[in-house]
């Protein structure tokens, strides 16, 4: 699910760069409850400017790509010069998720 992906995404660039949620919000100008809602998939997909301003909140890139229906796709930010990890490496190196 893509919805997924980016919200997990967004949490391990987070991680990355040992931020809090509060954190996030604040460099990127938006409540804290914005970012909450992303990674807890609680209000659908956000509005691209949002994703921007996250992504350079992170000091990443936001990458969006279509590809064709038999290709399992990714969302995710990549800080610069860092590349993107895949869904199974994150788990890998983050483990999962937990819910506070």
């Amino acid at each position: 699910m893509p919805e997924y992906e980016l919200a997990k995404s967004l949490i391990e660039q987070r991680q990355r760069k040992k931020l809090t949620q509060e954190q996030v919000a604040k460099k990127a100008g938006m409540p804290q409850s914005t970012i909450s809602r992303i990674e807890g998939l609680t209000h659908g997909l956000p509005k691209l400017a949002t994703l921007k301003k996250i992504a350079d909140a992170l000091d990443a890139k936001l990458i969006i790509k279509l590809e064709s229906k038999g290709h399992v796709g990714e969302y995710m930010l990549a800080a610069e010069g860092e590349k993107p990890l895949t869904v199974s490496e994150s788990k890998r190196r983050y483990g999962r998720r937990s819910r506070k």
